[in-house]
């Protein structure tokens, strides 16, 4: 004689507990990936509402952009090219020395301020010395900030001991990439 299938009560009692638990994890995760979905199909609404919003407030035509941008790449070509100071310094005669007051990285540029020194010229000197200035006011991407001069002596015997003259070099950044037109 067959009996019927033998079960133990507390191990059924644990399978329907374990699938009561699954099925309750199952509802609990499809509300999670809704609610998830509806927030990123409010967020993807609100992005666009707001992009509608800055697009209908750009004051901006395609010209003025335009313009922008042949303005900003006009003040690039108006720097001085990376290694204009080393180009600078040898273009210098002897008697000239040179030491470092600032430099800083900015806006894709690197902005030099150095200060080139003339000790003790002699009047001999002075067509040189107007020479180089004339050179870097005409040097891309370079100027004179300042010129100073130190003397001694009384108002019968001055002498000129010392030419600082503090110069701006505003040069490209290596490796910057040009603008898009």
């Amino acid at each position: 004689m067959i009996r019927g299938v033998s079960y133990s009560r507390p191990k059924a009692i644990c399978l329907a507990g374990s699938l009561a638990i699954a099925v309750a994890l199952g509802f609990a995760l499809h509300h999670l990936e809704t609610v998830e979905s509806e927030g990123l199909l409010h967020a993807q609404q609100k992005r666009s509402a707001l992009e509608e919003q800055i697009s209908a407030r750009s004051h901006c035509a395609d010209a003025d952009l335009k313009a922008l941008r042949a303005e900003v790449a006009g003040l690039r070509e108006r720097m001085a090219k990376p290694g204009a100071w080393e180009r600078l310094m040898l273009q210098l005669g002897r008697g000239w020395g040179a030491r470092a007051a600032r430099t800083e990285e900015r806006a894709g540029c690197i902005v030099q301020d150095v200060v080139l020194e003339r000790r003790s010229p002699s009047t001999s000197d002075w067509p040189e010395i107007v020479s180089v200035a004339a050179d870097i006011e005409k040097m891309q991407g370079a100027r004179i900030s300042s010129f100073e001069m130190r003397t001694s002596g009384d108002k019968q015997r001055r002498t000129v001991d010392l030419i600082n003259i503090l110069v701006s070099i505003r040069a490209q950044r290596p490796g910057m990439e040009p603008i898009q037109q």
